[in-house]
C-alpha cells in the first residue's frame, strides 16, 4: 500500500492531548509486552506518561496527518 496524503509536521501546542492519546493506543495494541506489563497500575502510569511526554520531551517531535487527523508520531 503506498500513502499519498500524508503530511509530516512539527507538532503544535493543540496537538499535545492527541499525541499522548496515540502514543498510548499503539503501546496498549502492542503485544510485544509481557501479560505483567498490562496489570491496571501499569496501564494508568504509562497513559500519564504518554500524555506529558509532549510537554516535556527536550527532543522535536512530529506528527502524521491524514485528513486533518493524527494517525502517528515520531520524536
Amino acid at each position: 500500500m503506498v500513502v499519498t496524503d500524508l503530511k509530516i509536521r512539527r507538532i503544535a501546542a493543540a496537538d499535545h492531548k492527541t499525541v499522548g492519546a496515540v502514543g498510548f493506543a499503539a503501546w496498549a495494541a502492542s503485544d510485544a509486552f509481557e501479560d505483567s506489563y498490562l496489570d491496571p497500575d501499569v496501564i494508568t502510569r504509562v497513559r500519564q506518561e504518554f500524555a506529558i511526554f509532549p510537554e516535556e520531551t527536550k527532543g522535536e517531535i512530529f506528527v502524521a496527518e491524514r485528513g486533518g487527523t493524527i494517525v502517528g508520531w515520531g520524536a
